[in-house]
């Protein structure tokens, strides 16, 4: 999203600043050419055409500069576009059109999956390949593979990008970190005075880890979840509590080992 605001100001700047070397050069205003710079891939013409830009077309005026620059960012081939006026020697002007072009997706590696499938974590990436690389889709995929391991209790799943650009073409790869699985080191009860704490961690299905091997405490969304949807209302319930209601529960990550602390009121 931060990458995405920035290309945004970029264009903004770019549009103030053809604006006002308009108002200050009457002679921009009325280019009599205009450049494109900085394509490899897209044709000239193809950039022209969306812009909607002629030499021998209307005046140009803010607006018409706004809605050049938005028209080639739209098509998603460029990461930057520019629009400025330059003057030479007897007193001509020429409209410069200013791209970068975003390179095209080759590839897609994932390395580091265990407790998760690799098809799994590929399925959440939805950056189609052989087309431009888009950096919004791009983090929106990193969010969902986050969102992925915290649904399966890895809180402390690591996920970073690396891309190996050549010429005009980039690969990515995905390495992940997943860390280890968060281990309930307790259950905090707050508010309760008719039931007691045990016997509403009796109730539930999420357990802090204790002295036997078997009790892990490993944290489960699925089964936290339910626990606040189901099971301790049950209990409530069955004692005839029937406006019972959770105002609130937070889930505490305790220093980096993965020991997490739930509190419920």
């Amino acid at each position: 999203m931060s990458r995405f605001a920035l290309v945004l100001f970029g264009l903004v700047v770019a549009v103030t600043s053809a604006h006002a070397q308009a108002a200050s050069q009457p002679q921009c205003a009325r280019p009599d050419t205009i450049i494109v710079r900085g394509n490899h891939r897209v044709a000239a013409a193809t950039i022209l055409g969306n812009a909607g830009l002629n030499a021998t077309g209307d005046t140009l005026n803010f607006r018409i500069a706004q809605r050049a620059i938005k028209n080639v960012f739209a098509t998603g081939q460029f990461n930057d576009v520019r629009l400025t006026c330059e003057l030479s020697t007897g007193r001509r002007s020429a409209l410069v059109l200013t791209v970068a072009e975003r390179p095209i997706l080759k590839g897609i590696d994932v390395t580091g999956t265990r407790v998760v499938s690799d098809g799994t974590v590929r399925s959440h990436i939805d950056v189609p390949v052989g087309k431009p690389l888009d950096p919004a889709k791009l983090a929106r995929a990193t969010e969902r593979i986050d969102s992925l391991y915290a649904a399966r209790g890895y809180y402390l799943a690591k996920i970073a990008v690396d891309s190996a650009p050549s010429d005009g073409e980039m690969r990515l790869t995905f390495k992940i970190d997943e860390g280890r699985r968060l281990a309930i080191s307790g259950v905090n009860i707050v508010g309760n005075t008719k039931v007691s704490d045990a016997e509403v961690v009796t109730a539930m299905k999420t357990k802090p880890e204790g002295f036997w091997w078997w009790r892990k405490g490993a944290f489960d969304q699925d089964k936290f979840s339910t626990d606040l949807g189901d099971r301790i209302p049950k209990l409530y319930q069955s004692k005839g509590f029937i406006d019972f209601q959770i105002a609130k529960d937070t889930l505490l990550v305790i220093g980096p080992g993965g020991r997490a602390s739930c509190r419920s009121r």
